[in-house]
């Protein structure tokens, strides 16, 4: 009785294999591994297969089918090409996963020098436009005190277009 339990447990786990693999064939882009999880899933219909044959005899005994050696001979030697083609499949992904790992690390690891050097020329640019602003407020200081000596109308209209451009530049507009 407890044989008929696992064998029929067996199949029922079978059929959620074939479930499982179809839905991760629907997921898969690549050629190869779709080709590998099809031979599993040929494998996984041969298993079932044979557990249902194997089942067959087990709730009929009188009906002892010549075959059942030959069915379980089978399902053993298929079970390691299943055992084998699931670390190859699993070798295969982990190594692409490792690889991309990597050039995702570098790509980040670039990303972030990048970043670093835009904010170094981000503080550089704020230094020098405040030494141009300092710049310019010294310039128009120096214009005012020798506007006495100069033409006050002319002087009037530099000095507003002056201070227009230092308002433009505080402002952060160019």
């Amino acid at each position: 009785m407890l044989s008929i339990i696992l064998v029929s447990v067996g199949i029922i786990l079978l059929i959620e294999a074939v479930v499982l693999n179809l839905d991760l064939l629907r997921i898969l882009t690549d050629p190869k591994l779709q080709r590998r999880w099809r031979l599993l899933l040929g494998l996984i219909f041969f298993f079932i297969i044979g557990y249902v044959a194997f089942l067959i005899t087990l709730v009929m005994p009188h009906a002892d089918l010549a075959f059942t050696p030959l069915i379980i001979a089978a399902v053993f030697c298929l079970g390691a090409v299943f055992v084998v083609t699931v670390l190859l499949v699993d070798i295969s992904m982990v190594k692409r996963l490792v690889s991309k790992n990597k050039e995702l690390s570098d790509v980040t690891r670039a990303l972030m020098s990048a970043n670093e050097n835009l904010e170094r020329a981000e503080t550089d640019l704020e230094r020098k436009n405040e030494e141009l602003k300092k710049n310019l407020e010294d310039f128009y200081s120096v214009r005012v005190s020798l506007a006495k000596d100069l033409d006050k109308k002319k002087v009037k209209q530099e000095n507003a277009r002056i201070r227009k451009r230092i308002d433009m530049l505080e402002k952060g507009k160019p």
